[in-house]
């Protein structure tokens, strides 16, 4: 079983605090990403949370970076910032809701193909290794 742990800096690029709300929905957030994982959870490691801005918007959001087991040799990770996160008139906002980060990261073509792609590549890393062996 793996344990994974979370990072959440709670300061931002200039050492202003992170407000205590917005801190908690990112913390909801990744718990609530991890539980809709499910079984692929496992291969979770670590996840870092980092404040970043982008030209004019001038405010931080959040950087999340999850980070997956290291498995036959091979590191591995994936990430994607506030941009990306919500919809509709919530899209790209520097604070999302816990719903907003859990909804994205779990869509089918985001984390979930990312971590099937890891352990594929890992399988084969494996298969390959095996097949040096002396028979």
């Amino acid at each position: 079983m793996t344990t994974t742990k979370i990072s959440i800096d709670v300061t931002d690029g200039d050492g202003k605090l992170i407000p205590r709300d917005l801190l908690n929905e990112i913390m909801l957030g990744c718990y609530e990403t991890l539980r809709l994982l499910g079984d692929q959870k496992e291969m979770i490691g670590a996840i870092r949370v980092t404040w970043v801005t982008f030209g004019k918007i001038g405010e931080y959001g959040p950087d999340f970076q999850f980070y997956f087991e290291k498995f036959a040799g091979l590191k591995c990770g994936f990430g994607s910032d506030f941009r990306f996160l919500g919809e509709g008139p919530t899209k790209g906002s520097t604070r999302p809701t816990s719903a907003d980060i859990a909804k994205y990261f779990t869509r089918p073509n985001c984390l979930p193909e990312h971590i099937s792609e890891h352990v594929a590549r890992c399988t084969s890393k494996l298969e390959q290794e095996l097949g040096r062996l002396p028979g």
